[in-house]
């Protein structure tokens, strides 16, 4: 049984366009209406039921393969439209997409009444595609209607038929490279770039994107683009985007460097790239924008000072290669002067930096590395007469003793300043007091360079054993460091002589004099030579006496 009046589907026809012509030449005010007389399921015959299909293409005389090419097949979460995955904002929706003059040829070429013979073309309801290739005119969007209004093709575009090209608001334009690769697309062809291995939804939303960035900044958004806007976003887009990474990867530098406000502040990606990463991060789940995701954070890992706790796409960065003042300082804890001058002295900062902000100054964090991990790990003179359960001045009798090894001639060791270096005072306290908290033994377990160097400055007769690769001195050597340290410095108080004491040392050159060599003594001390042969120094080793220490 055939439907007459009848007519078979014209290729590249959409099916509601084609329902709601029928409907229209039966006297029917609808497609639905249409199917429900047949017995025909219209959601099912929309999603590309084959049924569906199959039945109204026998009652048409149509090709099944034809009409189910155009159909919108779901598939999982996407939409399978002439073998491209499409999205749900690839298709306009409840609007109505036109060329005025490709609907005029209908009507001529037709022996149909005209509101009968004009159809809807696929292409028309992509809304990537705003260009008529055909004729190089700017498709016409008609005004707003209710979805189900619009689904009525025949209906919608019967009033402007025949109108006037200026009346309907036609102007020229010829279609771009962008809009000419989607079309190709949806023919079936592959022009043959890096765009290729990306579903069609993507690859039209990233080009679109991208170009909106390029073109109108790093938040278009907030100036609302019309459809002409979007235009020519997608085609500066798509020049860029068919280049391959690269040339994605040099876009988004491009939006790093002008970021024009302030590094310091908390504002992270969602700032530098604007509605580009906001639009990226809102589909993270997405796996079809993953090399998009994955160029921009290799972008940021390589070319922004971030801070430490920053994250991109809800995960923390795989590396840093540079590095600010204001970021390093934020890493290791230490003062932005205290950086800026040791980076400064060791050659890290480029020339100039003095007059520049501590986030605008940036360095390879590469090379610095090293370095910050020295200053990072110093300890303070507080600190160290804490883990060495010693007072500040005794401390600095230890320093002038040479016992700690940072003190020497070396320009990486100056730039600590007033720090000393962890590992060598860790090891200090495991390597002369058996008492000291495990804790500590077992930070260094000796395999820090300091430590290496410590025990290949030891003789050999040194009475010393290895636990868990920690040097200690056994429990029957004799009393231990930190009580032998007490018990010289208080023999060494009660041996003074009287006449030491000055009443009044204030500012004369003569008091200055007594109070340099009763330091003098007090080091001499510490450094005095015994059998014990415990060395810690740098340069010269001096042995120190376990009963002088």
């Amino acid at each position: 049984m055939r439907l007459d009046p009848g007519f078979p589907h014209t290729p590249g026809e959409t099916p509601e366009s084609f329902v709601s012509r029928l409907a229209r030449i039966n006297g029917l005010p609808s497609g639905r209406e249409l199917c429900r007389d047949l017995g025909i399921g219209y959601g099912g015959l929309m999603r590309g039921d084959i049924e569906a299909v199959t039945r109204l293409c026998e009652l048409t005389g149509s090709q099944v393969d034809t009409l189910l090419h155009e159909t919108r097949r779901r598939v999982g979460k996407r939409y399978d439209v002439r073998g491209q995955a499409m999205a749900v904002t690839s298709f306009l929706g409840a609007s109505v997409r036109i060329c005025p003059e490709c609907l005029a040829e209908d009507a001529g070429a037709s022996k149909l009444p005209a509101s009968v013979a004009a159809y809807g073309r696929t292409s028309w309801t992509v809304t990537h595609v705003r260009t008529c290739h055909r004729h190089g005119t700017v498709l016409v969007d008609l005004p707003a209607m209710p979805k189900l209004t619009a689904q009525d093709f025949a209906s919608v575009v019967a009033p402007w038929l025949g109108r006037d090209p200026d009346e309907v608001g036609q102007r020229r334009r010829s279609p771009s490279r962008f809009e000419t690769y989607l079309l190709d697309r949806l023919d079936g062809h592959r022009p043959g770039n890096w765009l290729d291995g990306f579903p069609f939804y993507a690859a039209a939303r990233v080009c679109e994107m991208l170009g909106a960035a390029m073109v109108f900044g790093p938040r278009p958004g907030r100036i609302g683009l019309t459809a002409d806007d979007w235009a020519r976003a997608g085609e500066a887009g798509y020049e860029v985007v068919s280049e391959g990474p690269t040339a994605v990867s040099d876009v988004f530098r491009g939006l790093l460097d002008g970021f024009a406000g302030n590094r310091a502040t908390p504002v992270g990606p969602a700032g530098w790239f604007g509605d580009t990463y906001v639009w990226l991060n809102h589909r993270s789940l997405d796996p079809a924008y993953g090399p998009f995701r994955d160029l921009l954070v290799r972008c940021v890992a390589d070319h922004a000072p971030f801070n430490p706790n920053e994250r991109v796409f809800g995960k923390p960065l795989p590396y840093r290669k540079v590095h600010s003042i204001r970021s390093a300082s934020r890493e290791t804890g230490i003062s932005v002067r205290r950086l800026r001058k040791a980076l400064d002295r060791a050659g890290h900062l480029p020339p100039g930096h003095e007059v520049l902000p501590w986030h605008v100054v940036t360095f390879d964090a590469t090379a610095a590395a090293p370095l910050l991990r020295r200053l990072a790990e110093a300890m303070p003179m507080s600190l160290v007469a804490e883990e060495l359960g010693v007072s500040a001045p005794q401390v600095r009798q230890l320093e002038r003793a040479s016992v700690f090894w940072l003190r020497s001639a070396n320009s990486h060791s100056q730039l600590l300043g007033e720090r000393l270096e962890r590992a060598s005072v860790f090891w200090l306290r495991s390597a002369n007091s058996h008492t000291g908290p495990r804790r500590l033994n077992g930070r260094i377990r000796g395999r820090t360079d300091v430590s290496t160097r410590l025990r290949a400055a030891m003789p050999s007769q040194n009475p010393s054993c290895v636990c868990r690769g920690v040097h200690r001195w056994p429990a029957s050597s004799g009393p231990s460091w930190r009580e032998a340290v007490t018990t010289r410095l208080r023999s060494w108080r009660r041996s003074r002589p009287r006449q030491e004491v000055v009443e009044n040392v204030g500012r004369s050159k003569e008091g200055m004099a007594q109070r340099s060599t009763r330091r003098d003594r007090t080091a001499s001390y510490w450094a005095s030579a015994s059998s014990a042969h415990l060395c810690f120094g740098s340069g010269p080793r001096t042995p120190i006496r376990a009963r002088d220490v």
